[in-house]
C-alpha cells in the first residue's frame, strides 16, 4: 500500500493514534485498530517519503496514568522508528457522537461536561483551548511552512 501512495505522489497523510494503550484503543475508544496496527503501519512507511502524522488525544474520559504513559512510550517508540515522523497530541474534546461524549457528559474519568444546548451555542463553542493544541498546530504549521519553501525552491 506504502508503495502505492508513493506512486500517486502522497506527500503526507496523517494517522489517528488517539491512545497508546491497546486496551483502551480496542475496549474503550473502539477505534477499529489496536497498538499493532499503529506500530506496522510505523515500520512500513518509514523511509518512504510520505511524512506521516501521528495523531494523539490526551485526557480522554477513563483514560488511567498508566494508559497516558503508554502513549506516550508509543510516541517514542513511533520517533525512535522513523525520525521523520511528526506527531501531535491534541488535548480531548467531547464532541457529540464521539465514543467519550456521553462519558465526558456523566463525569466519568472527566470533569462534568455541560455540553451546550443549541446550534448557536454550539458555534460559539471553544472546545480546543488546551495549550498542548496550539503547541502542535505551530509545529504542523512550521512543516508546511517549509514544505512550501522547498516546493518554491525547486521551481525557481
Amino acid at each position: 500500500m506504502v508503495d502505492a501512495l508513493v506512486e500517486a505522489n502522497c506527500s503526507r497523510m496523517l494517522i489517528g493514534c488517539e491512545s497508546g494503550h491497546d486496551y483502551f484503543l480496542r475496549k474503550v475508544i473502539k477505534k477499529g485498530h489496536g497498538l499493532k496496527h499503529i506500530e506496522q503501519a510505523a515500520k512500513n512507511v518509514r523511509g518512504s517519503g510520505v511524512s506521516v502524522l501521528y495523531s494523539f488525544i490526551h485526557n480522554m474520559p477513563r483514560e488511567t496514568q498508566e494508559m497516558k504513559l503508554a502513549t506516550f512510550d508509543l510516541i517514542d517508540w513511533i520517533r525512535e522508528t522513523d525520525p521523520d515522523a511528526r506527531v501531535s497530541v491534541y488535548q480531548f474534546c467531547p464532541y457529540p457522537g464521539s465514543p467519550m461524549y456521553e462519558d465526558a457528559i456523566a463525569g466519568i474519568g472527566y470533569p462534568r461536561f455541560d455540553p451546550p444546548k443549541t446550534m448557536e451555542e454550539w458555534g460559539d463553542f471553544r472546545g480546543m483551548r488546551a495549550p498542548i493544541y496550539w503547541i502542535a498546530g505551530l509545529a504542523f504549521r512550521r512543516q508546511l511552512t517549509e514544505e512550501f519553501r522547498r516546493r518554491r525552491l525547486e521551481a525557481d
